[in-house]
């Protein structure tokens, strides 16, 4: 009985600390943290970044937080960086919320693979009050997955409305 448990305590840590799966406890916290914020009912912090910026490519990373302040910087390939900034209605801020509620964008689905040549992750990390989980999906398959690609488009026309500005080197 020993020994299963020493067993069980290093599986558990060994989990921990790669950061492979998020405990079923932070999982249930994150959605119901992210449930009282699309409703209305939270004090939380929120912070919302996506990010699908590539060194060579480009691509873009916004950021959204409880307060409703949006950041979205954009680059392509051998230009210099956009970024728009602005303030949202908390009532989008809950939509958005609610959006990550029915994606479930806490959890990660897409299984480790070695990249093909040039293929870069999408990444969305969420951070409610002390809780934060970081999700990715490969930039290809986005549109396939229609999941964080889904996320983007919604973050991505929350700014339109904000005038760019490039940014300075």
């Amino acid at each position: 009985m020993r020994r299963l448990n020493l067993l069980g305590a290093l599986v558990c840590a060994t989990i921990g600390i790669l950061g492979c799966q998020p405990g079923l406890a932070s999982e249930a916290s994150m959605q119901e943290h992210l449930e009282e914020i699309a409703h209305g009912k939270s004090s939380e912090t929120l912070k919302v970044v996506y990010s699908d910026m590539h060194g060579l490519w480009g691509g873009v990373t916004i950021t959204l937080a409880d307060d409703g302040a949006y950041e979205q910087t954009q680059r392509t390939r051998g230009s210099a960086a956009q970024v728009r900034r602005g303030h949202i209605t908390r009532e989008q801020v809950r939509d958005v919320c609610q959006l990550l509620v029915d994606q479930q964008a806490w959890q990660q689905r897409v299984p480790e693979r070695t990249p093909v040549p040039d293929e870069s992750r999408a990444t969305l990390t969420i951070r409610c009050g002390q809780t934060e989980s970081s999700i990715w999906e490969w930039y290809n398959d986005l549109a396939a997955n229609g999941r964080l690609g889904l996320i983007r488009d919604r973050l991505v026309e929350l700014g339109r409305r904000f005038p760019a500005q490039t940014a300075p080197n």
